[in-house]
């Protein structure tokens, strides 16, 4: 027996908001502090502007094509091949973030608790990805249950560095912000943090009234992230200085934020401890909220008979989930470990990247499908749309190929696999008419 099951635009904006706040805005702090100093978070109003009108356009789409997503917008509006590419690539680049999320997690979690510290992290990693997707497989109203409990825990430290950075701030220890090269090579990290107001369309058929629900949980959800992820970024540096800049990495920043409050190692430690885990909390629950959605796309491609043993993929189990979509994404997961053993920078790269073919591909798919007078929006949105997206296309390929060669063979290599697939079924097809 199969449940119809359904999300409502409150259910829709929490999902896309526990994505966004996964891990990005925690791990870039020290980051964007060594690459942009006091301006590291003005990187995000900055992001902000140059996302707003590839905002507009998915919401465009959405109300042209409700119970669409990107596949959708790319077949209807470009090919059968763009709408391919579209799902797929964001297929790759959405499970690279929910990898860097579960890995980061744990990372935080074995700092702070010894028992962890001798079981190999990538073992941590398996046990995370095979807990989540036993959690897919059920239905989806005990999976909201888990997303509104991570997004509670995840406010508490991004509220506490936002209300304790008022009270510490102090200009005398802020440097000027680097050159606009390495600026530049910071948007693709800061775009990471964005990377989730699209959720909503993978689940756009699950969606209450998408054509206004959709739209809606776009919006709310990527101005509510961008707001707080400049608060939180300006007024962490604002507090610790340039000091921020001096870390090797985001492990050392609360702590150094709890010293700022009391010399006392007790509360030091305790605070920072509770810190990191509420930290790892909102990472688990981020790649918990990707792993929820991202399968509608490969589930997507199965419809249209794109994908290897596709009848497979679109059978449902006893609560309407399509569960071996389910397990082949924890598997890429998977595959991802052991690949990067969890590193930062190729994973970020290579979800930032992916999701920015998919974004342009669909702002192509508005624009023509408004010189074709099928929808009614300012052509300037489309237009601003595809340059910012080819700003950040030529920013991420910079970093991609700047980072590691195994990062850039790695996401062209499952992009060619998914390019294979497409002509390989396709041919089949062809064939059987």
């Amino acid at each position: 027996m199969q449940h119809k099951q359904s999300l409502s635009l409150k259910e829709a904006i929490l999902i896309n908001i526990n994505i966004m706040l996964g891990s990005g805005i925690f791990i870039n702090t020290v980051l964007l502090a060594k690459n942009a100093a006091v301006a590291s978070g003005f990187l995000y109003i900055l992001n902000g502007i140059l996302v707003l009108p590839l905002i507009l356009s998915m919401a465009s789409l959405m109300r042209l094509h409700p119970r669409g997503g990107f596949y959708t917008f790319g077949a209807q509006e470009v090919s059968d091949f763009a709408g391919f590419l579209s799902a797929w690539s964001y297929f790759v680049g959405k499970l690279a973030s929910a990898t860097l999320m579960i890995h980061t997690a744990f990372l935080l979690i074995q700092s702070i608790i010894p028992l962890f510290q001798s079981i190999n992290i990538l073992a941590l990693d398996l046990a995370a990805v095979l807990c989540f997707t036993a959690l897919n497989l059920l239905r989806m109203n005990v999976s909201m249950g888990v997303q509104s409990m991570t997004f509670i825990i995840k406010l508490i430290p991004i509220m506490f560095v936002i209300l304790v950075g008022l009270f510490l701030l102090s200009p005398g220890d802020w440097t000027a912000p680097a050159t606009a090269l390495t600026i530049i090579k910071s948007m693709p990290l800061v775009l990471f943090t964005s990377l989730g107001f699209e959720a909503t369309l993978s689940l756009s058929e699950k969606i209450e009234n998408p054509q206004v629900n959709g739209p809606r949980a776009i919006l709310y959800a990527f101005s509510a992230v961008i707001g707080l992820s400049f608060l939180f970024q300006t007024l962490f540096y604002g507090a610790l200085g340039n000091t921020l800049a001096q870390f090797p990495n985001f492990l050392f920043a609360f702590p150094a934020l709890a010293t700022k409050i009391s010399n006392n190692p007790s509360f030091i430690f305790y605070l920072s401890s509770l810190f990191h885990l509420a930290i790892a909390t909102s990472a688990l629950g981020g790649a918990y909220s990707v792993l929820f959605s991202t399968h509608w796309n490969l589930y997507a491609i199965a419809q249209h008979g794109y994908a290897f043993c596709s009848q497979k993929l679109l059978t449902l189990n006893a609560h309407a989930m399509p569960a071996v979509g389910i397990v082949l994404q924890g598997c890429v997961c998977l595959f991802y470990f052991l690949i990067t053993r969890g590193n930062q920078i190729p994973l970020q790269l290579i979800a930032t990247f992916g999701c920015t073919i998919a974004y342009t591909i669909s702002v192509l798919a508005l624009l023509n499908a408004h010189l074709h007078k099928k929808i009614a929006v300012s052509p300037w949105i489309p237009r601003l749309a595809l340059f910012n997206c080819a700003l950040f296309i030529a920013s991420s390929f910079y970093s991609l190929i700047s980072a590691t060669f195994s990062a850039f063979l790695l996401f062209f290599g499952m992009i060619f696999c998914g390019i294979a697939m497409f002509w390989m079924q396709k041919d089949r097809s062809d064939s059987e008419l």
